[in-house]
């Protein structure tokens, strides 16, 4: 069980490690976005926020198409062997990106009857991908209005969806951290009952064996007489002493 919660433990902190990356590229890209919406920006100014959004946008798929040491996929659920962010350059921008994972559960035993989830999912991303992909073609075009309404219309639902991506992260860190806070308390209990095993067994490997017998015999045989004289009260009765 403690090397289950020792192996266990190494990944969510690796995952917790990359997800609070995560969060901070999807808060600076928010506040990008805020940025955009202001209403005295310039098409020029507006089309100097492509290049940064592209980066942030490149990076958060890499994120989330993290690997491990041995080549898989950490986000895909189960579907290990699929990178998470599966994009199409067929597509129009805003629909490019899916999520090619599962979210299926890995469970692993922490103790008697207790598994821990041990991987995790990145569906949900795909959403932000898309509407940053939107956002950066909108800017793009030769004849941007920066107070056009389809253009805000563009830029706030890019806002929303950076909303729901930092909900969607930042829940997985609380929950990581939960996990992490259980199988600590577990391994400390497994601990407690492997340090009282030992001890019973080094106070088994230490006792005299003829004393042992010796006492044994002698609670045997007083245990033995309690019996008879219990069994001889049980039969007695107010005759009895007549």
């Amino acid at each position: 069980y403690r090397d289950n919660i020792a192996s266990i433990k190494i990944r969510l902190s690796k995952n917790e490690g990359y997800l609070g990356g995560m969060v901070n590229d999807i808060a600076a890209g928010r506040d990008q976005i805020v940025w955009a919406l202001d209403g005295g920006n310039t098409p020029d100014d507006l089309k100097a926020m492509i290049s940064p959004l592209e980066a942030l946008r490149d990076s958060l798929r890499f994120s989330a198409n993290t690997v491990d040491q041995e080549g898989r996929y950490v986000f895909s659920g189960t579907n290990t062997s699929a990178a998470p962010m599966a994009y199409d350059a067929s597509a129009a921008p805003g629909a490019r990106y899916s999520y090619a994972g599962n979210t299926n559960e890995q469970r692993v035993v922490v103790g008697n009857g207790l598994t821990q989830v041990a991987n995790d999912n990145m569906k949900g991303m795909e959403q932000l991908l898309n509407r940053l992909d939107a956002t950066i073609a909108t800017l793009g075009s030769a004849t941007l209005n920066p107070n056009d309404p389809a253009t805000r219309g563009v830029l706030e639902a890019n806002l929303a969806g950076f909303d729901a991506a930092l909900d969607l992260v930042s829940g997985k860190i609380a929950v990581l951290g939960g996990k992490q806070n259980i199988l600590d308390t577990l391994d400390a209990n497994h601990g407690n009952v492997s340090l009282s095993n030992q001890m019973a067994i080094t106070d088994i490997g230490q006792l005299d064996m003829g004393v042992a017998a010796t006492e044994l015999n002698g609670y045997s045989t007083a245990l033995q007489a309690t019996y008879k004289a219990y069994s001889r009260i049980g039969t007695l009765s107010l005759f009895s002493a007549l």
